[in-house]
């Protein structure tokens, strides 16, 4: 393995770290801590969240820039508020306000 490649390997790690902290924030709620005084749920999601964007300033470095596009990120907004309201007609969602 290559030191561009370990990087992936990190940044793709850290991706995983982020999805499992949100899992934790739905499952045992944001203000939740597993240790009496340690960080809560939310607080571990925003620790995650920094450490990938760290990965990405690390990627940086071997000309792999994952930077913000408007036009992308417009997209997966329409695509999510399109699911949501499906999802909301199938009862797997409630309390959406269909506009």
């Amino acid at each position: 393995m290559n030191p561009k490649e370990y990087a992936l390997t990190c940044f793709a790690e850290e991706a995983m770290e982020v999805a499992h902290a949100a899992m934790k924030v739905l499952r045992f709620t944001e203000n939740d801590s597993h240790t009496i005084g340690g960080p809560t749920n939310l607080e571990n999601l925003q620790k995650e969240m920094n450490e990938l964007f760290a990965m990405m300033e690390v990627l940086d470095g071997f000309d792999i820039h994952l930077c913000a596009d408007e036009r992308l990120i417009k997209q997966k907004r329409d695509r999510y508020s399109d699911y949501l309201d499906y999802s909301a007609k199938l009862g797997v969602v409630q309390n959406v306000s269909f506009g």
